[in-house]
This record gives structure tokens, C-alpha cells and sequence, in this order.
């Protein structure tokens, strides 16, 4: 099941970045599996530890979280990275800044290590003021600064965006950047979710935090579609609310050239993935990806 991408995959499926990928112990978990790719933690200059918790909750349709970037600061990824290498997988890092200084100093510091490409977080709902990505002259700014650095890939993640105007006026902006491929989404910004004592399941943010899992595949399938149908050179990784097979295939049929796993791996756990791996390639029926990618659209 190879796929097309900035590099060689033997899967499509690869795991979202923040979900089991802190660790060097859930790292190694991650590329002893059946993933195509590893998605290290999104990692800043310092370790973080994060919003109080409980910063993550489930409830009836997906998952509401506020974990506030906790990572172990980018030298432990950097190192992470080189001793990775033994599993033979692309090893993707992620960074975020909290200004244009650090996100061209994290981006620098990646070039020169061991991954295979490096994916620049703008859409981090839960961390400094405001999502990057919605500021498009700030946007602007952060990939003039980063995608001249050195010769690995750039990817992006974004967060959603609710209207095609919007698609349209981010991707004339990536469009004049050398960006290899765009994560599709980071989580819904903005949710509240109420438990049954009547009081937000997350403490941080006054219980605010990002939509994640089922209610957010139709919004993340929407933004593939609008990307993919405004974008025709860059890559998309498609990610939200993946937990069988049939929403992986979903994610190709709108568009996306792979697909990542977040909500049903900490739910569920790595066995998900050979799971959801079978499943999809039972609907696929012998056809390629390249033959049903953004078929539901025409």
C-alpha cells in the first residue's frame, strides 16, 4: 500500500502529531508499528509541561483538550530523531514559536538533524495569543522566515477554516512559499463541553479547549476538499475524527494523498492502526489511492 508523497511511504497512515509521540518510549512505540511515518511531538525551544490538568476529556462525539504544548523541548527531539533512524521510517518533527524568531530558529535547528521533513504548526489552539495561521500577514511573515532554510520539506498544519474565501486567500499565501504539504486540521479551536456535575470536563481555559475526534471529520473532510481543489501542487495530510476504515477512505475520496491517526490512538491504542489498516484496504477493493483520491467531488 506505498502512497505518493514528499517521500516514500509503505503506508498512508501515519499518527497526528500530539497524540502518544512525547516520549522516546511512545516514539518508539509509534515506529515499531504499521505506520508509514512517525510524527514526533510538536517541540518548542524549552520544555513545557503544559496546562493543568484534566486537559483532556472524552465525551459522546470526539474529544475536548487544552494540553497547552507539553513537550520535552526540541534537543531532546533532535536526539530523538538520530536514534530512530533504526527503524527505517520517515520521521517528521514539529515545531511551533511564539514569535518569527523562534519558529525560524526551530526550523534551522531541524534542518540539521535526522528527520525527513519538518512540519511548522501554526494552529495550535491552546498556547499564546491567538492561532497563527488566522493572522494571514503573520502567516506571511512565519514562511518568508522558514522555507528558505535549508533543503528538507516544509509542511504546515492548519487549523479549519470555515469558508471558501478563506481557503482562498491562505493558499495564495503558501502558494508563494516552497511548501511540500498542509495538515488537515488541527483541532476545532474553540468547544465547551459540560459534564453531567455540571461543570466543564477540562480545567484550563475556563474549560474551553480543541474539537477533536468524530465531530471534527466534517469539517477537517470539507478542508481537504477546499484545499485540494485550491492547491494542486502541495500535498495534504488529512487528520480528524479517523477511527475505521471507512473514514480513512472518506479522507481520500475528498482529496488527501494520506491520512493521520489522533483521537482513536489515545483512545484505543496502536492496535487501532492494523485495524483501521485492514478495514480501509477491504473498501478499497483493489484500487489504487491515486484512482479514488478526490472522487467524491468529481
Amino acid at each position: 500500500m506505498k502512497t505518493d508523497f514528499c517521500f516514500p511511504l509503505t503506508s498512508p497512515i501515519m499518527n497526528a502529531c500530539g497524540v502518544m509521540d512525547t516520549t522516546w518510549e511512545e516514539l518508539v512505540a509509534l515506529a515499531s508499528s504499521r505506520l508509514g511515518a512517525v510524527v514526533m511531538k510538536t517541540a518548542t525551544i524549552r520544555p513545557r509541561e503544559g496546562n493543568p490538568t484534566p486537559r483532556y476529556a472524552r465525551f459522546k462525539y470526539g474529544s475536548i483538550q487544552a494540553m497547552g504544548l507539553p513537550n520535552l523541548g526540541y534537543k531532546a527531539y533532535i536526539k530523538f530523531s538520530e536514534e530512530l533512524k533504526k527503524f527505517g521510517k520517515p520521521v517528521i518533527a514539529s515545531v511551533f514559536g511564539f514569535n518569527l524568531d523562534e519558529y525560524e530558529f526551530l526550523v534551522s535547528e531541524f534542518q540539521k538533524s535526522e528527520v525527513s521533513a519538518i512540519e511548522v504548526n501554526v494552529s495550535c489552539p491552546n498556547a499564546g495569543e491567538g492561532i497563527p495561521a488566522y493572522n494571514t500577514k503573520y502567516l506571511d511573515e512565519v514562511l518568508s522566515r522558514v522555507t528558505s532554510i535549508g533543503d528538507k520539506p516544509i509542511g504546515l498544519k492548519l487549523p479549519p477554516y470555515l469558508t471558501e474565501k478563506d481557503v482562498k486567500e491562505v493558499s495564495s499565501i503558501i502558494k508563494k512559499y516552497n511548501v511540500s504539504y498542509i495538515t488537515l486540521v488541527n483541532s476545532y479551536p474553540t468547544g465547551l463541553v459540560i459534564g453531567e456535575d455540571e461543570k466543564p470536563l477540562i480545567v484550563p481555559r475556563n474549560g474551553f479547549g480543541g474539537i477533536g475526534g468524530e465531530s471534527l471529520k466534517p469539517i477537517a473532510l470539507a478542508n481537504v476538499a477546499m484545499f485540494g481543489k485550491s492547491m494542486k501542487d502541495v500535498y495534504i495530510a488529512g487528520v480528524g475524527g479517523i477511527s475505521s476504515g471507512k473514514d480513512v477512505l472518506d479522507f481520500f475520496l475528498a482529496g488527501a494523498d494520506v491520512v493521520q491517526l489522533g483521537t482513536v490512538l489515545k483512545e484505543n491504542g496502536l492496535s487501532a492502526i492494523s485495524e483501521i489498516e485492514r478495514e480501509f484496504m477491504d473498501l478499497l477493493r483493489g484500487r489504487s489511492i491515486e484512482e479514488i483520491k478526490g472522487k467524491a467531488l468529481g
